[in-house]
């Protein structure tokens, strides 16, 4: 990227960012492109190293952003601090809650940012579409469920994550669940087994169902999943 990009303070179209190691070139030069709309990939997060920069990004300000690519792609961290390092970084990298898509790759924390955590629905209302990608490290999903907008979620590559219950809040079984989804996919998690959960996982609006190495879906209406070519449209 050239460098000092932060001082074109009027500019509204950027598409990508690559984070370079230099400071002159780092997260923080987006801190005053505040005019930025559209969609904005940030690719090479791992050359964020504390989350003061990170929160210098200013990424919750940008109002006028519509998609948001957060990208990590050196692999997961080596050693817990680098793991806790990279989880500060992810929380302070907060979008507008205005944002509609989002899609997080190769993401190395062992739990996702509070405002994509237990606290996207507050955070994130409006998004329509979220695809998280090789987030190897992650057990346990967002709560995603309660996203009112939401209409599709990609999942891919998501190691350890296993069995999926923490779609919705378990303390309030009242919330809708997945209100608005039309299309679910869910693509090379070999070690995912089921879904567990009191809920449908299948709502009257969701139309189609896709996965790869997929064995099953299990909920209270079975829905199966094996392939795309055995895709269930609904």
């Amino acid at each position: 990227m050239p460098f000092e990009m932060g001082k074109l303070i009027s500019l509204q179209t950027l598409g990508l960012f690559v984070v370079g190691k230099e400071s002159d070139c780092g997260i923080t030069e987006l801190k005053d492109l505040q005019h930025l709309k559209g969609e904005l990939v940030i690719y090479r997060l791992e050359h964020v190293k504390n989350a003061k920069d990170a929160r210098s990004s200013n990424l919750i300000l940008k109002h006028h952003l519509q998609s948001l690519d957060l990208c990590w792609v050196s692999g997961s961290p080596d050693t817990e601090e680098e793991e806790k390092a990279q989880i500060l970084v992810g929380e302070g990298l907060q979008p507008h809650p205005n944002l509609k898509t989002l899609t997080v790759y190769g993401y190395g924390g062992a739990r996702f940012p509070h405002w994509l955590g237990v606290e996207v629905s507050s955070c994130l209302p409006n998004l329509v579409k979220i695809t998280l990608m090789e987030c190897h490290k992650c057990e346990h999903l967002p709560q995603l469920g309660e996203l009112p907008l939401l209409r599709i979620l990609e999942l891919r590559s998501m190691d350890s994550v296993r069995c999926i219950s923490e779609f919705y809040h378990h303390g309030d079984q009242g919330i809708p669940f997945f209100p608005s989804l039309e299309k679910l996919s869910i693509y090379h998690m070999y070690h995912f087994g089921e879904f567990s959960s009191p809920m449908p996982l299948v709502p009257s609006s969701t139309r189609s169902l896709s996965g790869n190495q997929l064995r099953s879906i299990k909920s209270e209406d079975q829905a199966q999943v094996s392939s795309p070519s055995n895709s269930r449209n609904l």
